[in-house]
C-alpha cells in the first residue's frame, strides 16, 4: 500500500500521460524512473535516528513534504544526506555547503 499523500505529490508532478517532472533537474521521466522523495529526510541529518515515534511522524507526512525526483537526482540527494549524517555524527556539527544549504559539504562538487 502506498501512502496517499505521496500519491498526490506524484499526480501533481505529472506533465503528460506516463511522464513526471523531476523537482530537481526539471527533466521528464516515465514512472519507473522516478522516486517519491521526502523533502525533509525521514532520519534527520543533524539528529540521526531519534526514536520510532519520531521516525513514523517523519515518514507519514503531508504531500507538501514530498517531491518527485528522477532516480539520478534521488541517488545524489540520498548520497549527500548519508554523507552529511556521517559528518554530523563524527563532528557533532552540521556540514552544509552553499549549493546544498550546508557548510563544508563533503560532496565532490563542493570540495
Amino acid at each position: 500500500m502506498v501512502w496517499p499523500e505521496s500519491s498526490w505529490a506524484l499526480r501533481e508532478a505529472r506533465v503528460a500521460p506516463g511522464k513526471y517532472k523531476c523537482a530537481d533537474c526539471q527533466g521528464h521521466f516515465p514512472i519507473y524512473d522516478v522516486c517519491r522523495d521526502h523533502i525533509d529526510p525521514v532520519v534527520s541529518i543533524e539528529a540521526g535516528f531519534v526514536d520510532w515515534n519520531t521516525y513514523i511522524d517523519r515518514l507519514f507526512v503531508l504531500k507538501d513534504n514530498y517531491q518527485i525526483l528522477c532516480k539520478g537526482c534521488h541517488d545524489v540527494k540520498t548520497w549527500l544526506e548519508n554523507e552529511l549524517r556521517q559528518q554530523c555524527k563524527l563532528d557533532d556539527q552540521p556540514y552544509i555547503c552553499s549549493d546544498h544549504g550546508l557548510e563544508n559539504c563533503p560532496c565532490p562538487g563542493c570540495n
